[in-house]
């Protein structure tokens, strides 16, 4: 079975089925810069008004989601300024276990600038456990995401039937910590690469004593990391399992008989090898790969469960092809992520919400886990679950739950299990 790509439009004609692409995203390298950093910010500006002003277009009531970031922020500014009426705004919130990453103070702060209509819903464990199920049924494939983008759009879809949503920005513009991580990653890359084969080798010593010296075993893989190519680190910001710990996690039979299809090997289709520089390279692999296949899909998934029509102005096919050919140093100046994004919403939004530090749309799914959510946890990671499913080795499992419960594994690594266990039930059993 096979999705039809992004870009593409599928006929059935007298019994035959053909695909065509109508668009696709191009390279950096085939577009002319703009002549100057001022005259990219103003048609910057013009395109993010107007793509914002067409997705407002529709004869039933139009929301926002609002977390009080720079992007949906930039989206419910404009959305005021075009309509010149009263925006209903919508966000989550959590308990006193998320309070780390609860953005609601931050959506307040934006609501009351631009007098937003604005709701919250504040979401517990015990309210997610209850929803499982439909969260689970609304997927027609399994993911470990698309949780968050449930819970606020069955908020929002009790007042509006169409939200916008600030999606798009971070992989249009350098807003994700690892573009600078990788663009540094590759800088040392290329010293390491130049280093003496001793040097080398004392540093490989050196990051196995040190990684069991501090209990931190990915320490001892640096070695490798800086040896590898950029695929193999941007790799390594997106995957939860790499090919050699997936093929572990197989039960016998199937480690043996699938015929794997690696990440780097799904990811190399989406490269660019004349792309100028590591910007260019990963804002390419983040619309292509985790965008495309994950957030916009997961987004449209789990909002259409609420009859819900979610709408992101950022990814305007125009804007997109404007953002793409923008100099890398326009969109990370001097350490500053979407400076130049920023820099064009300056007469729209408040100083501090431009300089707030990227935080991103998560949930208290750790604690979750530990608690409102342990019993299913327990319940599909339980050995003689696993045994019967047939897909993983029970013990390979079993220690990913006992390193998650003992703080040593990520959540998301177990709740993509949990996920995968409860889909099957849904759809398969």
């Amino acid at each position: 079975m096979q999705a039809l790509l992004p870009g593409h439009s599928l006929t059935w004609q007298a019994g035959r089925v053909s695909v065509q692409q109508y668009w696709d995203l191009p390279a950096t390298h085939t577009h002319g810069k703009p002549a100057d950093y001022e005259e990219a910010r103003r048609e910057l500006h013009r395109l993010l008004e107007e793509s914002i002003r067409l997705h407002m277009i529709a004869d039933v009531p139009v929301g926002a989601f609002l977390s009080g970031g720079m992007d949906s922020s930039a989206v419910v500014a404009l959305m005021t300024r075009i309509s010149g009426a009263r925006l209903k705004t919508f966000s989550v919130g959590f308990q006193a276990e998320g309070r780390q990453i609860d953005e609601r103070s931050f959506a307040r702060q934006v609501a009351a600038r631009y007098d937003t209509d604005h709701a919250e819903v504040v979401v517990d464990g015990g309210q997610v456990a209850a929803q499982l199920a439909q969260f689970v049924r609304a997927m027609d494939q399994p993911t470990g995401d698309g949780l968050n983008t449930f819970l606020v759009s069955q908020a929002a879809a009790q007042h509006v039937k169409v939200a916008l949503s600030g999606l798009g920005g971070d992989e249009l513009f350098a807003g994700y910590s690892q573009f600078r991580y990788l663009q540094q990653a590759d800088g040392l890359a290329r010293w390491w690469q130049h280093t003496p084969r001793w040097l080398q080798a004392a540093a490989r010593s050196g990051s196995r004593l040190v990684a069991a010296a501090a209990g931190r075993p990915a320490i001892a893989g640096v070695p490798a990391w800086l040896s590898g190519d950029f695929l193999s680190r941007y790799l390594r910001t997106r995957t939860l399992f790499d090919e050699d710990h997936k093929l572990r996690l197989y039960a016998g039979k199937l480690r043996h008989s699938a015929n794997v299809v690696g990440s780097s090997d799904a990811l190399t289709a989406y490269c660019d090898a004349n792309e100028p520089n590591v910007i260019a390279k990963v804002t390419r692999l983040e619309l292509k790969g985790y965008m495309a296949h994950m957030l916009l899909r997961d987004t449209d998934a789990m909002s259409m469960a609420h009859s819900l029509e979610v709408r992101v102005p950022l990814i305007d096919h125009q804007l997109v092809e404007f953002a793409v050919g923008l100099p890398a140093e326009w969109k990370m100046r001097g350490g500053r992520p979407k400076a130049i994004l920023a820099d064009a919403l300056a007469d729209v939004l408040p100083p501090a919400v431009l300089a707030r530090r990227k935080q991103g749309f998560e949930i208290p799914l750790g604690s979750w886990l530990r608690n409102e959510l342990r019993t299913v946890l327990e319940d599909t990671l339980a050995p003689a679950t696993v045994m019967r499913r047939g897909l993983f080795d029970a013990q390979r499992a079993a220690a990913l739950h006992a390193d998650f419960l003992a703080g040593r594994g990520a959540y998301m690594r177990v709740w993509a299990l949990v996920v995968l266990e409860l889909w099957q039930r849904e759809y398969l059993d």
